[in-house]
């Protein structure tokens, strides 16, 4: 399933699933223009990972960003931290993980759901929440803040 998001800087279509599978072949694709990464399922919330795709693509269409790509730079939002190293180290999915696909455009995010299908074993949930998304949510708006 693909959702469409309405913010003000332009909408965003979004895809987030719990999977089960080996998340490497996902790290690995790339879909242009497009978030397409797998992360721990500690961070397994559609609301956090929509608010950190928005801020990774904003920061890209204004040349803010931390990262040169998109998929790294998604990373940092989600993790609230600038160093790549700690975040990809802290979102190290294991065969358990939140896939997440995002972009301004619609007909991308549908490539990068048919590219997590075929290399993830099961969709466990979409949009999956957590009860702890407010601590969460603030640690990864942090980054912006600094």
């Amino acid at each position: 399933m693909i959702r469409r998001l309405e913010h003000w800087s332009g909408e965003l279509y979004l895809h987030c699933s719990l999977r089960r599978g080996d998340p490497e072949e996902i790290i690995e694709t790339s879909v242009p223009d497009t978030i397409l990464q797998a992360v721990s399922r500690e961070f397994a919330d559609h609301r956090l990972a929509a608010s950190a795709a928005v801020r990774a693509i904003r920061a890209h269409e204004e040349g803010k960003n931390l990262a040169r790509s998109l998929d790294l730079e998604f990373l940092l939002r989600l993790l609230g931290t600038r160093q790549i190293s700690e975040a990809v180290k802290k979102a190290a999915p294991d065969r358990t993980f939140m896939a997440v696909v995002a972009s301004r455009k619609k007909e991308r995010v549908e490539e990068g759901v048919e590219k997590v299908e075929e290399a993830s074993e099961e969709c466990l949930e979409e949009f999956p929440e957590r009860d702890d998304f407010k601590r969460l949510l603030t640690r990864a708006a942090s980054v912006d803040a600094e």
